[in-house]
């Protein structure tokens, strides 16, 4: 069987707009190759910048942090759910028909607005019924290529925690090209830093070949 890699990842830059009041990424050249005999970047990023995971602790006081998850956790089975055809709130029925898995990614087309000022503030309504739901289908977490549950504040978010919900990866992009397409593998996989609220990842798939 043929399978193939499949990068859910947005590349960070310097122009790469932070969640709204959150510090922008900075990059620097630290060393170069003419006068240092090596080429070295210095970068800060909010650990909510582009593609990034989100543990409890982010909303939570009493919440796991992300720095007390195994490996394991952030890869396994994944289910892909496309909510692009929701003319409202992205309701409980959408999940009907979805077996339990490790991960359920979530389409809702928002990763076309990726870098344009609206796109923090125009992404899909989720109802809770929905947010619950999907907690309780899932093992390890969920994925969503926009910015999260919540267009603003962040109960949503708390109420998928609440409901026993795993880990969230947010803004994903590129699963429109894998709507048709059998998911063998999902991974968000993270630098191992000292943080209690989450961190950028790289996002991928391993899917079947057509």
């Amino acid at each position: 069987m043929h399978t193939q890699w499949i990068d859910l990842t947005h590349r960070v830059g310097a122009g790469t707009l932070p969640y709204p009041g959150d510090p922008a990424p900075l990059f620097r050249q630290a060393a170069g190759i003419a006068a240092d005999g090596c080429l070295v970047t210095q970068f800060s990023l909010a650990s909510h910048t582009g593609t990034h995971v989100d543990a409890p602790a982010h909303v939570l006081s009493d919440g796991k942090a992300f720095c007390d998850f195994d490996l394991e956790d952030f890869c396994g089975t994944a289910c892909l759910l496309d909510v692009r055809s929701a003319a409202g709130p992205v309701g409980e029925r959408f999940l009907d028909g979805v077996c339990a898995c490790d991960w359920l990614l979530i389409c809702t087309g928002m990763s076309s607005r990726w870098g344009k000022e609206d796109y923090f503030t125009t992404g899909p309504v989720f109802e809770e019924a929905f947010v619950r739901r999907a907690a309780q289908l899932t093992r390890k977490g969920a994925g969503l290529d926009c910015a999260g549950w919540d267009r603003s504040g962040v109960a949503l978010h708390r109420g998928w925690f609440e409901s026993q919900g795993g880990l969230i990866v947010e803004n994903l992009c590129a699963l429109e090209k894998i709507l048709c397409r059998r998911i063998l593998e999902f991974a968000a996989l993270p630098v191992k830093i000292d943080a209690r609220d989450g961190a950028p990842v790289r996002a991928f798939v391993r899917v079947q070949a057509p």
